[in-house]
């Protein structure tokens, strides 16, 4: 029976060999199409779920925290202002605290979550290989994301570690995706599903497109965050012809009128770049979500589509409310859902053909 499925994985690989490479075809699509026992996966397929929500949530209490203006309220770290974090008072979780300290215990709760999904998934002998792979990485990755914030607050938010703390919190968000894509695969045990080729090579392009475009607009995004640059174009919507000049002189004008601080011209052109980059994203997202609903992908195209919207929305209201900091909070966490299900709508294309649970 194994030698069966293998036989039918490659043949059917060959359809898609041409758009993409085999190395993730091996780690994303044979997991599952070589998966021949009955066996339940419910319990870690419901875990996976949990891991992944909890992430998200663990983005947005993030981000409130630089929305807030709350990343060194407190100072130190393990501890919290010297006592056991696990162990402060909530009667001093005042003001900036309550965020810092919150996104803290949250961030340890994740990381039990992590630590127990790994496990549960080294430990169940019928995973295949790749699956518990990706278990390693995301438990490392967790762990590195756990220091880089505590580094954010001994060095006293520096810029390039501060980034990169963001950023891998998308990335991780990511590996999140693919785990649970990859059990609940074999949780759910779906038929095989064969779509036409030209179809399925032009919507894995743009989606391939899409999501990459997407990612560089999230590290633009974590560029102009914590370099405080959200603010620093506040002509939106008049004056779209200045998005082009980066006239220093005339945006800081703007601000002062404000009565905002003046910004540098690396503040002002990583706005800009956010801000015109989002029109590339716009453009290949509407292309996307049009090849996904001729390939019947209603369902994914619909929430492409409200999460564009709803971005697009939100990013205009977080200038025109001077960066109310939910606004600007959800901004960061709608992206962040809009990068996630960009991430799975592709690999769910890599691995449509390989359904194989139902032999």
């Amino acid at each position: 029976m194994y030698q069966e499925n293998l036989q039918r994985v490659e043949t059917e690989s060959a359809t898609i060999s041409n758009t993409i490479p085999q190395v993730i075809t091996d780690s994303v699509v044979k997991p599952f199409a070589l998966q021949v026992e009955e066996t339940n996966y419910a319990f870690l397929y419901y875990l996976s779920s949990l891991q992944v929500i909890s992430v998200l949530i663990l983005i947005m209490f993030g981000a409130l925290v630089t929305s807030n203006n709350a990343g060194l309220a407190v100072p130190d770290w393990p501890t919290t202002f010297g006592e056991n974090m696990f162990t402060y008072p909530p009667s001093k979780w005042q003001g900036g605290i309550f965020y810092e300290h919150f996104h803290r215990l949250l961030a340890s709760g994740v990381g039990f979550v992590t630590l127990v999904l790994t496990i549960c998934i080294w430990f169940k002998k019928q995973l295949p290989r790749p699956t518990k792979v990706w278990g390693g990485v995301l438990l490392f990755s967790v762990v590195v994301q756990g220091v880089l914030g505590g580094l954010t607050v001994l060095y006293l938010l520096p810029d390039a570690i501060s980034v990169g703390h963001g950023m891998l919190g998308q990335t991780f968000f990511l590996f999140s995706i693919l785990i649970n894509y990859q059990i609940s695969k074999l949780h759910k045990r779906s038929k095989i599903v064969f779509l036409p080729h030209k179809e399925l090579v032009a919507a894995l392009k743009y989606s391939l497109l899409f999501f990459g475009c997407l990612y560089l607009q999230l590290l633009l995004g974590a560029m102009m965050r914590h370099a405080e640059a959200g603010l620093a174009m506040l002509n939106f919507p008049t004056d779209i012809t200045k998005w082009f000049t980066f006239d220093l002189s005339y945006f800081n004008d703007l601000r002062r009128m404000r009565r905002l601080p003046d910004v540098n011209l690396y503040q002002l052109i990583t706005h800009g770049a956010h801000r015109l980059w989002s029109v590339v994203a716009l453009t290949l997202g509407i292309v996307s979500v049009i090849k996904l609903q001729k390939l019947r992908y209603s369902g994914h195209a619909l929430l492409i589509a409200g999460c564009l919207m709803g971005q697009m929305i939100l990013g205009i209201v977080t200038v025109l409310s001077i960066r109310h900091p939910i606004i600007t909070s959800l901004h960061v966490v709608n992206g962040a859902l809009l990068l996630g299900l960009s991430f799975k709508v592709f690999i769910d294309l890599i691995g449509n053909s390989f359904r194989v649970n139902n032999f």
